[in-house]
């Protein structure tokens, strides 16, 4: 068994560098493949709190998920979804509507979820076919826990198309050392995925899909490693 803790803090970029808020993250690997990943997600300048356990199968594909999100002043709501081979299914406690079943359908497969902590970002990195020559690839079959750009509402189910690019692999100097690193980007929305997502950089550690760094250039903001210790049991 491999455990990973590490933490994050959100930065804005530019003269001010102001602190935005931190992620505190565990990974726990088992020996089957598997990969429990939860994360306390705390945006100050966004008023977010969340709460987020996901289980990801040996190929990085989510099993099941549960997410809480504190809002301001109020909780948001809170819900389990489960993730099958055709179908997303969600029992949900949402402030806006009450308790509900949510449920939608995924004829090609689900092949993601992003419940909005930045960790979870490049949890969709995972869908990404590397053997193929095309760098930049249209993500199906991807779920959200809100549609909102941070998360801020829900949770409900939220599909979403995105394009993602692998830039390469690439040398990073963090506050925890210098550390080899996969770098993907999300593209910013379009017409082809209909959505107005900004583009985002993350920068995985070498060969897997856990987070050093993100970058959304587009609005100022980054995501840096503090802290990182891995163990082995």
């Amino acid at each position: 068994m491999r455990v990973i803790t590490s933490e994050v803090e959100f930065m804005s970029k530019g003269a001010s560098h102001a602190r935005r808020g931190f992620e505190y993250q565990r990974y726990v690997c088992l020996p089957d493949g598997s990969t429990t990943l939860s994360v306390t997600s705390i945006a100050l300048d966004k008023s977010i709190f969340r709460e987020v356990v996901i289980n990801l199968n040996d190929k990085m594909r989510p099993l099941d998920s549960y997410v809480r999100i504190h809002h301001g002043t109020r909780l948001e709501g809170n819900g389990w979804f489960q993730f099958g081979k055709k179908a997303v299914t969600a029992d949900i406690w949402n402030e806006k509507i009450g308790l509900w079943q949510d449920r939608a359908e995924a004829d090609t497969g689900v092949r993601g979820f992003c419940a909005h902590p930045i960790s979870c970002d490049l949890l969709l990195a995972a869908s990404f076919d590397r053997a193929s020559n095309d760098r930049v690839q249209l993500l199906d079959g991807i779920f959200m826990s809100s549609p909102h750009h941070f998360g801020a509402t829900g949770p409900e189910i939220a599909s979403v198309l995105l394009e993602m690019e692998y830039v390469g692999q690439e040398r990073l100097t963090t506050k925890v050392g210098e550390l080899e690193t996969d770098h993907w980007r999300i593209l910013p929305g379009n017409s082809r995925t209909g959505h107005t997502h900004p583009g985002e950089d993350l920068w995985a550690l070498k060969d897997t899909f856990l987070f050093v760094h993100a970058e959304i250039e587009s609005i100022g903001f980054e995501y840096r490693l503090t802290r990182f210790q891995d163990d082995e049991f």
